[in-house]
């Protein structure tokens, strides 16, 4: 499944490249360096380490379950700073079948 913002980077890339061939070298290095931003922000929200209660709002599971899945080897946490509380990235989130998407508060 190709994400909305995958397509919207191509398409402004795209359309850089057809500004840079008729001559608006500006525009196209300005289209570009959008793109790129974008890329990058989706990259750093999609990766981003949230605590196990922001885990389970956004996942649909509760933070309990989520914990179980963790010491059962079948989400990956991470710990920032190597110590403290566990993590989990965005990315790695199950998605609770039937669950709405939710955004964390």
């Amino acid at each position: 499944m190709v994400k909305p913002q995958t397509e919207l980077v191509t398409s402004w890339r795209d359309r850089a490249a057809e500004y840079e061939r008729d001559g608006f070298t500006e525009p196209a290095t300005l289209l570009r360096r959008c793109a790129d931003e974008l890329e990058n922000a989706w990259r750093v929200w999609w990766t981003q380490p949230l605590t196990v209660a922001s885990a389970a709002t956004e996942s649909g599971y509760t933070a309990d379950y989520l914990r179980q899945l963790v010491r059962e080897g079948k989400v990956n946490p991470i710990r920032i700073h190597g110590t403290g509380p566990i993590h989990i990235r965005r990315c790695d989130l199950p998605k609770r079948p039937g669950a709405a998407i939710r955004e964390a508060a």
